[in-house]
């Protein structure tokens, strides 16, 4: 993997800053090129206020696909639910058509939640562009994205979703999108706050080799791959 180029941050401002302004230009991009933009939004903590940033944006939403990354196998309703935290930060916030918005449906049975998303994506797949434009990633301290973790299944899956296992998490059973989906994205920001994220960023810049981060570099080795860092 070429190591991808790593941004720090001083304060909070500038990193949201930056970040808004990166997923702006993205999605402008898109539009220049494409009568569509596809927004790939991975869940967890990281990228919530980035969300919410966005929400507030001038953006033509019926123009906008919102493709769900990664879920926890649990109702929608749950705390844990990634679908609920994309809600409530964006989904409720902004105009998007219901028709644009593609999420992991838990109330199927766990195989065939995967299975359809799988269908969505076929069905969404075109000639001549990618999949996905932009992805909005975290990353896990063990340098996990989506819900890709290290020797699981879902890393090697033919398919464009799959099942996973977080061992060790509270909430194991997760849906995600496959190394197969994100490496058909055209770029991919990757959001990374706090200490605990350092290693991450030293396996990144090449100054530790600590972290096998397989996920990331099957990313990284078709997509453009942007970090932004902050303690």
């Amino acid at each position: 993997m070429t190591n991808p180029l790593v941004f720090h941050f001083e304060t909070e401002a500038e990193f949201w800053d930056t970040a808004l302004e990166d997923v702006l230009l993205c999605i402008r991009e898109a539009l220049r090129k494409f009568p569509d933009c596809r927004l790939g939004l991975a869940g967890g903590s990281t990228p919530k206020a980035l969300y919410e940033k966005l929400a507030d944006a001038n953006l033509p939403w019926g123009k906008i696909k919102i493709i769900q990354l990664d879920e926890r196998y649990v109702p929608s309703d749950h705390k844990e639910s990634n679908l609920g935290m994309l809600r409530k930060t964006l989904l409720t916030r902004a105009p998007i058509p219901p028709n644009n918005i593609f999420t992991f449906d838990t109330s199927l049975p766990y195989d065939s939640a995967a299975e359809e998303m799988d269908r969505q994506l076929t069905r969404l797949q075109e000639q001549g562009r990618p999949l996905l434009d932009c992805l909005i990633l975290g990353a896990g301290s063990d340098g996990h994205i989506a819900s890709l973790f290290e020797g699981d299944r879902a890393l090697l899956s033919p398919n464009y979703a799959a099942t996973a296992h977080a061992k060790g998490y509270p909430t194991p059973q997760r849906l995600t999108l496959t190394t197969k989906a994100l490496q058909e994205a055209s770029c991919a920001l990757l959001l990374l706050k706090g200490p605990d994220k350092l290693p991450v960023v030293e396996n990144l810049e090449g100054k530790s080799s600590s972290l096998p981060l397989t996920a990331l570099k099957f990313l990284a080795s078709k997509a453009t791959l942007k970090v932004l860092y902050s303690l």
